[in-house]
């Protein structure tokens, strides 16, 4: 969760949005693959059993399609507008995991909605999937540490899709390698450590944990428009 918070930076940075989006989004896509692939290995989650394989199935499939939108219309929507679009919605989603005590009936209509938000946060910003899916998985009746394992598989999957989008409109003209590989090695470093503390988190805590992040996250995204 939060890796989409690289767009604001790199943008203070002095990085060109057409290069940073797709950058974050490649490099999204082969580190969320290798993050979901260590979650199954050390026993966050098993993709193979109960009804995991339906519900990454889900929102894979509604993901696509929402991300190749997001890239579509990237282009026309005002990115401040957007920036506080996603702070706020990632804010409202960590205030109803807090809020909710007890655990939700599972619902495959609400995975449905915020993997189709999710990705279309992921196509046009770059960011704003991992908070949004994760958050409205345990809103959905998934338990935390699932729910993250999941988006990270997902946020793979769908994230190669929107890549392709952006390589396919573009042509590739706006790749920027340096920066990509740099953003590569980076997370790569960071990934097993990241996966290791969630294996290593309460489950209860864990849930609590995922709604404080939600909230920081979106008010940073909010609090850098204005700042």
């Amino acid at each position: 969760m939060g890796y989409g918070t690289l767009t604001p930076i790199l943008l203070l940075m002095g990085f060109n949005p057409i290069e940073v989006i797709p950058a974050v989004i490649l490099t999204s896509a082969i580190l969320s693959l290798f993050a979901g692939f260590l979650h199954h290995g050390f026993d966050n989650i098993d993709f193979l059993v109960k009804k995991n394989p339906k519900i990454l199935t889900t929102l894979i499939s509604f993901g696509i399609v929402a991300i190749i939108l997001g890239a579509l219309v990237a282009v026309n929507i005002p990115e401040g507008i957007l920036r506080v679009y996603i702070g706020l919605l990632i804010i409202g989603i960590g205030i109803s995991i807090l809020m909710y005590h007890k655990k939700r009936p599972f619902s495959y209509k609400r995975l449905m909605v915020f993997a189709s938000l999710a990705s279309f946060n992921k196509g046009v910003y770059g960011g704003g999937y991992g908070p949004v899916l994760a958050g409205g998985q345990i809103v959905s009746g998934v338990e935390g540490k699932h729910a993250v394992g999941v988006t990270a598989l997902s946020e793979g999957v769908v994230s190669t899709f929107g890549f392709l989008a952006y390589l396919l409109i573009s042509g590739g003209a706006n790749m920027n390698w340096p920066l990509i590989i740099s953003l590569l090695i980076g997370g790569t470093l960071s990934t097993p450590v990241a996966v290791l503390f969630v294996k290593r988190f309460h489950p209860k805590k864990f849930r609590y944990m995922v709604g404080a992040v939600s909230i920081v996250l979106g008010l940073i995204i909010v609090l850098q428009m204005f700042g």
